[in-house]
This record gives structure tokens, sequence and C-alpha cells, in this order.
């Protein structure tokens, strides 16, 4: 599903992942009102098969126009 409307932006969990042409990223922090942001880092995955993965820096101040037009994966 592709990433379109601030209410999508809004609902997005913790946990949830997202991808654009800068590559994959982990919702690390749900939507906080006060900085109409959430929490995102980027997933670098550690083998081939995908098993494994760590994530880098979190970004606690991704807004809704960094990420607008991103699929959500799960």
């Amino acid at each position: 599903m592709k990433l379109n409307s601030r209410t999508q932006f809004i609902n997005l969990k913790k946990g949830q992942w997202i991808e654009n042409e800068n590559g994959i990223f982990e919702v690390t922090r749900e939507y906080q009102e006060l900085q109409s942001a959430i929490g995102l880092a980027e997933v670098i995955f550690d083998n081939e098969d995908g098993t494994k993965y760590h994530l880098e820096d979190e970004n606690p101040y991704t807004t809704f126009y960094d990420v607008k037009g991103s699929y959500i994966l799960n």
C-alpha cells in the first residue's frame, strides 16, 4: 500500500516497515503530535537471505512529507 495521506502516516505503528527509493525503514517511534513526526531508522540487512538485520541511527523527526509516496510493507 502506498503512503499517500496524513491519516496513513499518523496511523503507522512501531515496527512497521516502509520502502522508498532511499531504502527500507522501520518505524521506531509512533506519531508524536507535538513534532508532527515519527521516528524512523534505516534497515540494513546483515546477510543475503535477509534473516538478520540491524537498524541504523534513528531520525526522530521524520515528517509526512519526508516519506510521502513510500510503500508500507507490513
